[in-house]
């Protein structure tokens, strides 16, 4: 069976000159411990192999390319979105001034309009779109609004990995009464940073509003 298995092993590497295998005795000469697997370059060093033809010998050294890089693959395995976002510990003023409630609706809506409009169309009193940006009619001159860049104001980041994830409110809790707001950041990818580490989900619990 070993014959057999070196056999097949020889006629992978000599697969493109098979005739080789023919004219020539061909014998492994290298020791295991010499041998060099470049996972990074993906390739196998310093085998050594005997060519024999009557009676003459002479050992040449080989590199084998072609296989699986992992270098990449591993680095993935960390995934840095852990450590990309968290919530800050002191909220601005001009954001502490509404309610929980009110805050955590708004954060979900300008992230995902879509996902209200069936609620803006069953209660005529709610009409989200108004609220967006900086409505100084409804609010104090000095109120930063609500848009996009609201949650800037909550969380600090991880400035290095701006270019290689982005992130989402996708859920909130709110309770009034106690001035508490907890949130559920989704954490992606960037498509054009070629990243394939998975996504993550993270829930915060952010300093109380006043």
């Amino acid at each position: 069976m070993l014959v057999n298995q070196e056999r097949s092993f020889k006629e992978v590497i000599f697969n493109k000159n098979l005739d080789i295998l023919s004219k020539y005795k061909i014998n492994f000469e290298s020791d295991f411990s010499n041998v060099i697997f470049a996972q990074e370059k993906g390739t196998i060093d310093n085998v050594k192999i005997k060519f024999t033809k009557e009676k003459e010998s002479k050992i040449k050294v080989f590199i084998f390319t072609g296989f699986k890089k992992i270098t990449n693959e591993s680095k993935d395995k960390i995934n840095n979105k852990d450590n990309y976002i968290k919530a800050k510990t002191t909220l601005d003023k001009r954001i502490t001034a509404v309610y929980p409630s009110l805050l955590a609706n708004m954060l979900l809506y300008v992230e995902d309009s879509k996902k209200y409009e069936e609620i803006q169309l069953s209660r005529n009193s709610i009409n989200f779109d108004e609220l967006k940006n900086k409505n100084t009619d409804l609010f104090e001159n000095d109120f930063i609004g609500f848009n996009i860049g609201t949650k800037e104001f909550l969380f600090e980041y991880n400035e290095k990995d701006r270019e290689k994830y982005k992130d989402k409110i996708v859920a909130a809790k709110y309770d009034d009464i106690n001035g508490e707001l907890g949130v559920e950041v989704e954490i992606t990818n960037r498509k054009e940073s070629n990243i394939t580490e998975p996504l993550i989900k993270k829930t915060f619990s952010l300093p109380p509003l006043p």
